[in-house]
């Protein structure tokens, strides 16, 4: 019963994760990094295709970012990746259970975290010999906003971090006792830990330095403690020389290189871009409210008694050391931290919360000040809770320039679609700009290539590689490949599709089309329709109707723009979704005459009550080829899969660069 009402406060953090936890757990990952994390589950996916082989961890992308950056199609999806144990326990459990639902891999990842804060909370118990002190650190440490984000993910950091924290609660208990098999342990977890991620090597090394440091103070050497980390350490190379192996045989999706700073000021540059990106994201503001509260209060009330029990002392050497090697390790890939968040998990977050655990040890009162801390911490911990839950809530909150869930939204349903279009499983699929380029694979079930730059050269080569259908979201169809690709519509052939996503084949011949065509948009007439000469009786639903009788392309006038004209031609839709069905095309034709023009644009604008939904912008520039004649300007849009209820579609020109010009023959169809 004692044992029980000892541990009572980790009850409290249980049900502080299923709170944060609940409503994402059977999510695919299409939120913040899905790239890593989809990565990450294609792995443990790709187990399950390859006969469960442990080393030759796979994917189901055939063209590796590193060292080719997807310009390379490869014979394979195998990859070079860090020890994947994180991967291949849950597809040893999807095997079992045959289901790969996004919900196990995730479930167990939140389990291995679980059991790290439990470690966490034992630890803060050898320190502070309080339970209420222990279980208001733990839930400091859930709560971290990143920490809670990827809890319940994709990425081995979490396992990793649990295994650290793990090793740490053994070594302290060696230290105490002098047990050697629980510096065996704390050895195994450790080696792990940095198995799996290698910038948990950080922790390892800490103890060896750690080890290392008792050596000179005693003048004693502990064979066995050094042969024991000699080990461990002989394992990490090797198969780090066998992942350098796979590296060159295969390539691979995982970065495998430092990334330092070009120099000192870029450094200084770099720092305060992932403060200003990620602050409130490594913790909440409450967070460094404690931080700023618990350090200096914990620091004078420990100086005026200056004892330290045998933990504490052995932490506080650990945390140092940490720090340190953290410092060195961000050093080498200080250019990841402005947009990887996860790095901070990587590195500082341990040495921060062990440090606030242990600087909390020293806050020691009567029990009458115990109870109005009880009270107070209570208080900070449910604001802790819910600063954490509404972090989790906005992070998962999608804008209209998210790529992610258009890309998810596409393919979620590309399974059935390729299986009723009888699309072998064994075909190799070319996925044209997905943004997570193991995402619509997943979705999919098939492996094949991603192309994520849709850039004339690369769609060039990569149509000569050997594959047999190639996949685009409609969404980006027009706007990412086409516009920048148009010999596409020439070259492939329709297979099938539905609102979202489309199939194609390469042509046996190369075709003659245009684009209406191509896109079956010829076969209905556009449903909405709308034309403007500025020489008849101009319609009240245009706005900015500017007009000049000094030159015109056809008739007598032509719209004109100077510099006291900040905005011209302007045209707006609204409720749109009254309509037969969902507009997915705008296609804009105007002629343009002009000598000069810096920044004037063709804009397409949605917004709704709560704001802009979608925007596009198109230089005007980008169409005067003869700054004497008058050039033809053609804008073909997607439109997004948005909501149109109660949404206002716009379109404009902006002269923001207060251009003088002429445009004639204005037309809009929507499609």
């Amino acid at each position: 019963m004692n044992r029980i009402i000892k541990f009572w406060p980790f009850l409290i953090v249980i049900i502080t994760v299923f709170i944060l936890q609940n409503k994402n757990i059977n999510q695919y990952p299409i939120h913040k990094h899905s790239w890593a994390q989809a990565d990450h589950y294609a792995i443990a996916k790709g187990f399950l295709n390859n006969g469960m082989n442990f080393f030759k961890p796979e994917t189901y992308v055939m063209n590796q970012q590193f060292p080719s950056k997807f310009n390379v199609p490869n014979e394979t999806s195998i990859t070079a990746a860090d020890f994947p144990i994180h991967n291949y326990i849950p597809a040893l459990v999807m095997k079992g259970l045959n289901n790969t639902n996004p919900i196990i891999y995730r479930l167990y990842i939140l389990f291995y975290s679980l059991l790290g804060l439990f470690f966490f909370y034992r630890i803060a118990l050898l320190v502070s010999k309080n339970e209420l002190h222990a279980g208001f650190i733990t839930i400091f440490a859930t709560t971290s906003s990143v920490y809670t984000y990827y809890q319940a993910g994709f990425l081995p950091t979490i396992p990793s971090i649990s295994n650290v924290i793990i090793g740490f609660y053994f070594y302290l208990k060696y230290i105490e006792s002098k047990n050697h098999k629980l510096f065996l342990i704390s050895i195994s977890f450790l080696t792990l830990a940095a198995l799996a991620r290698t910038p948990f090597n950080i922790f390892l090394i800490t103890i060896f330095c750690d080890e290392i440091l008792k050596v000179f103070k005693t003048k004693v050497i502990k064979w066995k403690i050094f042969a024991t980390i000699l080990l461990a350490f002989t394992l990490i190379i090797f198969y780090y020389l066998y992942n350098r192996y796979l590296l060159n045989a295969y390539g691979s999706i995982f970065l495998n290189k430092p990334l330092p700073p070009n120099n000192i000021a870029h450094a200084k540059e770099l720092i305060f871009f992932s403060l200003e990106n990620w602050k409130f994201q490594y913790f909440s503001k409450l967070h460094y409210i404690i931080i700023l509260i618990i350090l200096p209060l914990g620091l004078i009330l420990w100086y005026k008694d200056k004892t330290l029990n045998t933990q504490q002392a052995s932490l506080i050497q650990i945390i140092l050391i940490s720090f340190i090697g953290c410092f060195m390790y961000s050093a080498l890939m200080l250019k990841q931290f402005p947009v990887h968040d996860y790095y901070f998990l990587d590195t500082f977050y341990l040495p921060i919360i062990f440090l606030v655990l242990i600087v909390f040890s020293f806050i020691k009162a009567n029990k009458k000040v115990n109870y109005l801390l009880f009270g107070f911490m209570c208080v900070l911990s449910v604001f802790m809770i819910k600063a954490a839950f509404l972090n989790q809530v906005k992070t998962r909150e999608f804008n209209y320039w998210d790529k992610v869930p258009i890309t998810y939204n596409a393919y979620k349903d590309a399974g059935k679609l390729l299986e009723t279009l009888k699309v072998s499983k064994n075909a190799k699929i070319m996925a044209m700009y997905p943004i997570a380029p193991n995402l619509p694979f997943i979705l999919m079930n098939r492996k094949g290539f991603a192309i994520q730059s849709t850039n004339y050269e690369l769609i060039e080569n990569a149509l000569t590689w050997d594959f047999d259908y190639i996949t685009v979201a409609n969404s980006f169809l027009v706007s990412d490949v086409i516009n920048e690709y148009p010999d596409f519509i020439n070259k492939v052939e329709k297979v099938g599709g539905n609102n979202e996503l489309s199939v194609y084949k390469l042509a046996d011949t190369v075709n003659q089309t245009n684009l209406l065509t191509f896109l079956e948009l010829n076969k209905t007439p556009p449903i909405v329709n709308e034309f403007i000469s500025f020489d008849t009786i101009i319609s009240e639903k245009w706005e900015n109707t500017y007009f000049s009788d000094s030159i015109s392309y056809s008739g007598k006038n032509a719209g004109f723009l100077n510099k006291e004209n900040e905005y011209g031609i302007t045209i707006r839709y609204n409720n749109l979704d009254t309509l037969a069905y969902l507009p997915k095309y705008i296609l804009l034709n105007s002629l343009i005459c002009a000598d000069t023009l810096n920044k004037a644009s063709i804009v397409i604008s949605i917004d709704n009550s709560k704001g802009n939904m979608h925007y596009k912008s198109y230089n005007i520039k980008s169409f005067i080829n003869d700054t004497i004649q008058w050039n033809k300007a053609t804008v073909f849009h997607n439109l997004p899969p948005l909501n149109y209820k109660k949404a206002t579609v716009s379109i404009f020109i902006w002269n923001r660069g207060k251009d003088s010009f002429l445009y004639d023959d204005f037309s809009i169809s929507i499609y």
